[in-house]
């Protein structure tokens, strides 16, 4: 599989531009929906963990620095191959392989990011059909 990161301003945006990735329901209401062979999924993008000390009360950990995640609505596109309309929306910021990133490999094909910023990325939250890259 293929994956691209994709960053939005908010979710009102991404539904704007990915329409045909969404679907109404009877009430109106509009959720992600993927096209066929494919994956679409909200994530967080995460820069730095928590740390919690539970030195003192083993019971009651205390937080001693606060998550924080990249600003911005995320999202990731699971694609059977690459997709070069799709790595052409300037949404998209990274395009990976999950085959290469599951055998070791450098899995990242293509950046739209620097590489400071691709250093600041401590992980993606959820971990997604394997998609554990090792940012």
């Amino acid at each position: 599989m293929i994956d691209y990161i994709l960053k939005f301003d908010d979710e009102v945006q991404a539904i704007s531009v990915l329409q045909d990735w969404t679907i109404l329901d009877e009430n109106g209401a509009v959720h992600w929906h993927p096209k066929p062979k494919c994956g679409i999924l909200p994530i967080e993008v995460i820069l730095q963990e928590s740390v919690w000390d539970s030195a003192t009360d083993p019971e009651n950990p205390v937080e001693t620095t606060a998550e924080i995640r990249s600003d911005g609505y995320w999202m990731a596109i699971a694609m059977t191959m690459p997709d070069d309309i799709l790595w052409a929306m300037p949404y998209v910021v990274s395009e990976h392989s999950r085959a290469l990133a599951n055998s070791g490999q450098d899995h990242l094909l293509r950046t739209k990011m620097t590489t400071q910023q691709i250093a600041g990325v401590i992980g993606i939250r959820p971990v997604y059909a394997g998609s554990n890259y090792p940012f």
